[in-house]
């Protein structure tokens, strides 16, 4: 009957072995492991020469609810490799790391729309406020996914800071009538009823598109 490999072994394997692969591997199974043996040479392993190595790294170090795990994945987010930078970014989300939030921003203009839109999604998950105005900005990138990602990130950021970006762009895109509909859909979500003049007043647009969003909008807004 073959024997299961102990947490010794896998250690051994990520930190001596020459193979890229197996070393991966063996990053990949001490984040399923969890076992904290397993964190000190994870987090060793993040400096690995290999890429591949590094991104499984990133990956598993997540799986630890443990400080240590912060400083090399915001390091990780200036590595050489975009696939270990992009799951940098979701390892961090992953964490709940909040102080990483305005280490996030820059990224929003990295020319990998992939890293961008990751980005995007985890300022949402981490709940940065501040990240409000350049997730509008977001609104109007090239890439889908990305635009996908910040709006759905504006959906679930709430206070005053993004209510404020939201109500400063409602009133900037009033000769935009699709910008307009996306912007009434976030702020019935945001839910505020200080919102309600600004989506109220909208109800004399031009566009009939608008003016009907902004009669559905109304009824969350009131409260």
């Amino acid at each position: 009957m073959p024997v299961d490999p102990a947490i010794a072994d896998f250690i051994a394997w990520l930190t001596i072995d020459p193979e890229p692969e197996v070393r991966s591997n063996a990053a990949w199974s001490l984040g399923r492991l969890r076992d904290p043996r397993g964190l000190a040479p994870l987090i060793a392993a993040a400096a690995d020469p290999a890429p591949a190595v590094r991104l499984r790294v990133v990956e598993a170090l997540a799986a630890f609810r443990d400080a240590a795990i912060l400083p090399p994945l915001r390091a990780a987010l200036h590595d050489s490799d975009a696939d270990v930078r992009v799951q940098a970014v979701r390892s961090l989300g992953s964490a709940g790391d909040m102080a990483a939030g305005e280490a996030l921003l820059p990224l929003l203009s990295e020319p990998d729309a992939a890293l961008r839109a990751v980005v995007a999604e985890a300022l949402g998950k981490l709940r940065v406020a501040t990240a409000a105005p350049a997730l509008l900005a977001a609104l109007d990138d090239a890439d889908a996914s990305v635009r996908y990602a910040a709006g759905q990130s504006l959906a679930a950021l709430s206070g005053e800071t993004v209510l404020t970006a939201l109500l400063n762009a409602l009133a900037a895109a009033h000769e935009q009538p699709d910008r307009l509909l996306t912007l009434i859909d976030l702020l019935a979500r945001n839910g505020s009823a200080r919102a309600a003049p600004a989506v109220a007043a909208l109800a004399q647009h031009p566009d009939a598109d608008v003016r009907a969003r902004a009669a559905w909008a109304g009824r969350f807004l009131v409260k």
